[in-house]
């Protein structure tokens, strides 16, 4: 019972670590909201067309 406890503790602890990992160089970039033409319930979701850029110097 207890390497069950232990090998599903190593598994969400690892899972966690793979999905919030993040390289500089996978965040860098540009993004673009594409859904600035659909009907969103939600007052934040921008209502136009919006281009984001990330350096790698930490600046947009």
């Amino acid at each position: 019972m207890k390497k069950i406890i232990i090998g599903v503790v190593l598994f969400l602890v690892v899972s966690f670590i793979y999905n919030h990992f993040f390289l500089k160089c996978m965040i860098t970039g540009v993004y673009v909201n594409t859904n600035y033409n659909k009907n969103h319930p939600i007052a934040e979701v921008p209502d136009r067309a919006d281009t984001l850029v990330l350096f790698d110097n930490n600046t947009l």
